[in-house]
């Protein structure tokens, strides 16, 4: 595994309305997360390149576009994201069977993630 992106979310203070934007721009499809006001994009299909993400409603002016990365080991990550000079905003935490997160900082303050795939995660 090469530490790749490989989701993105966008925050929306009118999720609806972007919906609308991406279906009629680019033929993303949207489903309900099952979190409150998120939803699921498939940007097209598993075999082209590329990767899908979450739209969610935006709860927080600072709010941004975030991307994850996939990261073979998340306890080594952040090893390394700290060493480097990274900021920790939200500690590792499950998303039942799909893995471990954990969100930073770089050092010019954009947001970004790393995700270890663990489908026994609770």
């Amino acid at each position: 595994m090469g530490n790749r992106v490989t989701y993105f979310e966008i925050a929306s203070e009118r999720p609806e309305a972007d919906m609308k934007f991406y279906r009629e721009a680019f033929g993303w499809e949207f489903r309900p997360s099952g979190e409150n006001h998120s939803w699921v994009i498939k940007t097209g299909d598993r075999d082209d390149p590329g990767i899908d993400g979450k739209l969610t409603q935006k709860n927080d002016t600072l709010q941004q576009l975030v991307n994850t990365i996939t990261v073979p080991d998340i306890a080594e990550a952040i090893r390394r994201i700290d060493q480097a000079g990274g900021n920790m905003v939200l500690p590792k935490k499950a998303v039942p069977h799909v893995g471990w997160v954990a969100f930073f900082l770089d050092p010019d303050g954009n947001m970004f993630g790393v995700m270890e795939e663990d489908k026994e995660a609770e």
